[in-house]
């Protein structure tokens, strides 16, 4: 059986896990997205126990991992491991810099 993985569509969001601190904005990462034509889904945790919740209720195709927020990205490979779940993970960096290692990663994966 062969994985196919799709890019996101204006008919169907990208549907991002984002490991980032609740008291840092979303706003830069979602306008950046919306310019470059994309829609998203932006699941954030930032405590293990709601990355282990994010991962068993709902498939992502992307993580994005700020280091401040205290999960480490390892943790997240580990876990998309244990739970089956075949997207690449980042990390964050500068918004538009970031759309551009989205892009990448998705076509890598």
């Amino acid at each position: 059986m062969q994985l196919v993985r799709r890019m996101a569509t204006p008919s169907r969001p990208l549907r991002i896990l984002w490991i980032r601190s609740w008291v840092q904005p979303t706003h830069g990462l979602r306008d950046a997205l919306c310019d470059a034509g994309y829609r998203a889904i932006l699941t954030r945790v930032d405590i293990e126990p709601a990355l282990e919740a994010a991962i068993t209720r709902k498939d992502f195709e992307l993580a994005i991992v700020d280091g401040d927020a205290g999960i480490a990205r390892e943790l997240v490979e580990k876990r998309f491991r244990e739970h089956r779940v075949f997207a690449p993970v980042i990390d964050h960096d500068a918004p538009t810099t970031l759309v551009r290692r989205i892009e990448q990663a998705m076509l890598r994966h």
